[in-house]
């Protein structure tokens, strides 16, 4: 059986040139991911556990010093925004989107401080630092423009699983292409402890689930764990959508006119 038009087979060419970009920011992200899921193993596995009323306190004191740091929308903030950009001689003349934008990292510096800070007496928030950063790098927690990891690994095996039903059939020029791909992408998922399975709900991202039950967590230990992560994303993720909604007011006045000027 042959392909019915030649718009089908270029079509397949593509995914066969596609492939190997696609994977590139896996590639050059995996040994960071490895690192950090090494450390997060030893840590668990040698670890003082505080229990879950000293976590929730860490929570509270790490989203109030957080809040701090966000960026505003107010006029009085980009009053504030204005002024800072006029005095500042090493920021004088900087474009008002960049200064907001860069100050994101900031955030994130503080972010990092704060939770090595709470791990001194709390050491489940060290855990979630590294949890955090492995979570950054998948799911696009960090700064806007960032590769999104989890979305790659998924176009990944759609990229396959096109040359697989659409291609292949038509011409056994790209077995050997399926065939290497799918190697390729497997190591990837093992290799980085990344959850498989399409059909999972956390397909796509880190296998926290494997890590614990390799390590011996229990259940309480488990959900402590998921408390301090899930806060650990949660006050990245309001960070960067503070820092965009203060963007948007920014943009707002520099299209009304001389505000910035």
């Amino acid at each position: 059986m042959a392909f019915a038009t030649t718009t089908e087979r270029s079509l397949c060419n593509k995914l066969v040139i596609d492939f190997g970009g696609l994977i590139t920011p896996i590639n050059a992200s995996r040994a960071t991911v490895m690192g950090h899921a090494s450390s997060l193993d030893s840590q668990l596995r040698s670890m003082a556990w505080s229990g879950t009323s000293a976590i929730n306190n860490g929570i509270y004191t790490l989203n109030n010093t957080i809040d701090t740091a966000i960026p505003g929308t107010s006029i009085t903030d980009m009053q504030a925004l204005k002024t800072f950009l006029d005095n500042c001689a090493y920021l004088n003349g900087a474009n008002p989107v960049g200064a907001i934008l860069n100050a994101a990292n900031g955030i994130f510096g503080l972010i990092d401080d704060t939770l090595n800070t709470l791990a001194g007496t709390v050491p489940e928030f060290g855990a979630g630092r590294i949890a955090g950063l492995i979570n950054q790098l998948l799911s696009g927690l960090g700064l806007p423009g960032g590769d999104v990891l989890s979305e790659i690994f998924k176009q990944a095996d759609r990229l396959i699983n096109c040359l697989t039903y659409l291609c292949s059939p038509y011409d056994s020029y790209y077995n050997p292409y399926i065939s290497t791909y799918n190697s390729q992408l497997q190591s990837l998922y093992t290799s980085m402890n990344i959850v498989s399975d399409p059909l999972d709900s956390n397909w796509g991202l880190f296998d926290y689930d494997s890590l614990y039950s390799s390590v011996g967590l229990t259940a309480d230990q488990i959900s402590d764990m998921n408390l301090v992560v899930d806060a650990v994303d949660t006050v990245k993720s309001n960070s960067m959508t503070g820092v965009m909604d203060s963007i948007a007011s920014v943009r707002n006045l520099l299209k009304e006119g001389d505000f910035f000027a």
